[in-house]
């Protein structure tokens, strides 16, 4: 990692399908040793009660969870579970960057987030969707969160959204977030199974 520039603030976001494995645990825990990133979004930490948050003890970083969820696939009603399907969102926010706001969605993997850095108001809105079926209640509950926001505020998007960007799969979330003038900054494939490629992790932008 080479991040640390004057006045920058580094976001990392890693997908790493359960953070208890001891290979993906070490490799967080070199990351945040390193003390490079401001703000690092742990995707699919498969979380869940019995894992305490005093696992995770950074003198540096604030943690923020929202823990995995089961999810009944005839509807799109979600419900806060330990075991079995979701992904859940585990983040560490420096502490140097002061946390203006701190929503945890009850229904979806989202975490809302407003920072101050470099004296200016920065929000982020960190969400996983864990079913291409679930893409439609997916973008809307994101227009909802986004509309919750001052327009001309600096507003950043950021998860595994399962909507590829490199197909016609993700036609509807481009539609849904260049209409609240938002352009996602990440263009080559962050999935690889077998001989498909596809781009489903995204992080947008308002600036």
């Amino acid at each position: 990692l080479n991040c640390i520039l004057p006045n920058t603030f580094s976001l990392l976001h890693i997908n790493v399908n359960s953070i208890l494995g001891l290979e993906k645990s070490q490799g967080v825990d070199l990351i945040l040793k390193s003390n490079k990133v401001d703000l690092l979004v742990v995707a699919e930490s498969k979380l869940g009660s019995d894992t305490p948050t005093s696992k995770f003890d950074y003198p540096e970083y604030e943690i923020l969870r929202r823990d995995r969820v089961v999810y009944r696939k005839s509807c799109s009603k979600a419900l806060n579970c330990s075991g079995g399907g979701g992904g859940g969102l585990l983040i560490f926010v420096k502490k140097i960057h002061k946390i203006v706001l701190n929503y945890t969605d009850p229904n979806f993997e989202t975490i809302c987030l407003g920072l101050h850095i470099n004296k200016r108001r920065c929000n982020f809105v960190i969400t996983y969707n864990p079913h291409f079926e679930m893409r439609n209640d997916h973008i809307k509950h994101l227009k909802d969160m986004i509309s919750k926001f001052d327009a001309s505020s600096k507003t950043i998007v950021v998860g595994d959204l399962n909507q590829d960007f490199l197909s016609n799969r993700g036609d509807k979330l481009k539609s849904a977030m260049s209409s609240y003038n938002f352009s996602n900054v990440i263009t080559k494939p962050t999935h690889h199974q077998g001989n498909s490629d596809s781009l489903i992790d995204l992080i947008f932008t308002n600036e």
